[in-house]
């Protein structure tokens, strides 16, 4: 079904000049329109206040629409509606105003979280220094960190660019998705629609979305079979691209590092650039994240180890063999960032796709992106909170992305609260990867405690 966009009431044309800070694609008319939440946003499941009479501005996008084969339908379609939000004021019974008012308790937060990143990374050898930032929706509330890079620099939360590993699928399906509502692709269509490797066989049928879910059949082989006898990031492309499925399409979710570099090379031709840039355009530069890029576009970051030397230095360059052979990024690595910056895409993201009056998704988008599939805990390229792995504390709505580095980011949209925790975990690593994972639960346990401790 259609996730509802919650708008209505009536709507009057104001010339695209009106919003200079506004996104501006095809050169389509503003408008202003009320925005009515009848029924807050059950609709949703969500459990946000209410926002009855908040103005909003609105454009008009074309997009491909279509019936959905599987799962919540993402907006599309012609005449869909793109909100450009005008954010209200602070409501003072709001969690994230009252966070915002209690500066002791953020600094109690803050030297709880300091206290956890060192007892549960830098004491357990699980990398060298950690750094973390959490807030609630578009306020920081704390910043930490811990240990150094591992080469003698100290941390910073703001500065210190981590490699981000897989937690780069969110940025790879925010811009799928940013595409399908700008209608330059559909995710429920083919990508043998763009990829010609892909458009016969059993292969043929395979969509953006099973991709995206790791629901196309691929199972990921050795890196070291792909990259081998290669010498171009060309050669890499082409053999991964000759890949055929194991599992028939959405017979199985089988986390696949393979799938999204397809996907990624697919939306590329759609949208007519490398989806890093369009990304850099239409989700990272409105956000204001200066401190995230690419290998070539970072220079101040944790380094990290290969998997197969571990005396080995990678400063700047993905520590994924399959990203780094193919030219620095693909759709499954490859972005750098800061706690803080990435923070920013977070609180959009809390915010249901929009920050300081600047939209990257729809709210509807948002909404569909994070309905994990019957049995699992995967949406469109993020991980949901509903086995509570992440957070015992955080609802079962809660959702976000890991990376192999030691990394984590969610938010919970019931109650806005995110939180991104960074190490460079493969550094040298000596320690079991899957202890990163208590690192990030229990900040995300202390962020709820703490929040449910704040005197109202």
């Amino acid at each position: 079904m259609r996730l509802p966009l919650p708008m209505g009431g009536q709507s009057y044309p104001i010339p695209t000049a009106a919003r200079p800070d506004a996104h501006t694609k095809g050169g389509l008319t503003m408008e202003l329109r009320r925005r009515s939440w009848v029924a807050g946003l059950a609709l949703a499941g969500l459990a946000y206040g209410q926002f009855s009479g908040e103005f909003v501005f609105v454009k008009s996008t074309l997009a491909t629409g279509g019936q959905v084969a599987s799962g919540p339908q993402v907006p599309g379609g012609p005449a869909t509606i793109e909100e450009v939000a005008v954010e209200p004021a602070d409501d003072p019974n709001d969690i994230c105003t009252i966070w915002k008012n209690n500066e002791p308790a953020r600094a109690a937060l803050q030297a709880s979280v300091t206290e956890i990143a060192m007892r549960d990374v830098v004491n357990k050898q699980i990398a060298p220094g950690a750094s973390v930032t959490v807030g609630c929706g578009k306020n920081i509330l704390a910043t930490a960190v811990a240990g150094t890079d591992g080469v003698g620099n100290n941390l910073s939360a703001s500065e210190t660019q981590y490699d981000i590993a897989s937690l780069s699928k969110m940025f790879t399906a925010a811009g799928i998705l940013r595409l399908h509502e700008e209608g330059k692709l559909n995710i429920d269509e083919p990508v043998g629609k763009f990829l010609p490797s892909w458009n016969s066989g059993a292969k043929a049928s395979v969509t953006f979305r099973q991709l995206l879910q790791h629901r196309s059949g691929l199972v990921d082989p050795q890196y070291s079979t792909i990259v081998a006898g290669t010498s171009s990031p060309d050669q890499v492309n082409a053999k991964v691209q000759a890949f055929q499925l194991t599992n028939a399409p959405d017979a199985v979710h089988k986390y696949s590092n393979l799938g999204y570099t397809v996907v990624y090379d697919a939306a590329s031709i759609a949208a007519g650039q490398p989806l890093s840039a369009y990304i850099k355009a239409n989700i990272l530069n409105p956000l204001d994240m200066t401190k995230t890029g690419i290998a070539g576009e970072v220079n101040n970051c944790a380094p990290t180890s290969p998997d197969n030397d571990k005396s080995a230095v990678l400063t700047c360059v993905p520590q994924d063999e399959l990203a780094r052979n193919q030219g620095g990024v693909s759709g499954h690595a490859g972005w750098f960032t800061t706690p803080e910056d990435i923070g920013k895409f977070m609180a959009a993201t809390a915010n249901r796709g929009s920050l300081n009056g600047r939209s990257i998704l729809l709210a509807a988008t948002i909404d569909a992106q994070r309905q994990a599939q019957p049995g699992e805990n995967y949406g469109i390229g993020v991980r949901t909170n509903g086995s509570k792995k992440f957070s015992t504390l955080m609802s079962a709505e809660a959702f976000g992305h890991t990376g192999w580095n030691g990394i984590g980011a969610f938010v919970d949209p019931t109650t806005k609260l995110w939180s991104a925790e960074f190490m460079n975990g493969t550094f040298h690593r000596t320690g079991p990867a899957g202890l990163s994972y208590i690192f990030i639960r229990n900040v995300n346990d202390r962020l709820v405690t703490a929040t449910n401790a704040l005197p109202r």
